[in-house]
């Protein structure tokens, strides 16, 4: 996390930096995917890639994923599993933005006609109904 909040810091003043990084931290399921894309692009693709994210919203954080492996299809079918968990760990230090994003781009992401964010909305809420189910039950 330290090399996110790095990068913030390059870009912001201290300030909002501070504040980006606490409203990064404010979403756990998303700390993993951070550290992932800090650590396994080169640094200036992984700024191109939270400015995106930033502006998009987490939907553009599972495009990228899909994105990286449409660009690396041909090279991860012929490796093992080993291989390719090393291989999307460290990613090429060449890797060409243009296409990177082209590939990102050619991602739609739906599920049963509804956008992601719709089915964002839909898990966040029976999530937060199911909590509240089980607070009635512990009171009962």
């Amino acid at each position: 996390m330290s090399f996110i909040a790095a990068v913030l810091i390059l870009n912001l003043d201290t300030a909002d930096a501070f504040i980006a990084f606490a409203n990064l931290l404010n979403k756990p399921c998303q700390r993993g995917i951070f550290t992932l894309y800090s650590k396994s692009f080169p640094l200036d693709l992984a700024c191109r890639v939270w400015d995106v994210f930033c502006r998009d919203g987490e939907e553009f954080l599972f495009r990228t994923a899909l994105g990286v492996l449409r660009l690396y299809q041909d090279v991860l079918t012929a490796m093992d599993f080993i291989h390719m968990a090393q291989f999307l760990t460290r990613l090429p230090d060449l890797i060409p933005p243009e296409q990177l994003f082209q590939h990102i781009a050619a991602v739609h992401m739906t599920s049963r006609n509804r956008k992601w964010a719709q089915v964002l909305q839909t898990l966040t809420e029976q999530k937060k109904s199911g909590a509240r189910l089980s607070g009635a039950e512990a009171l009962s």
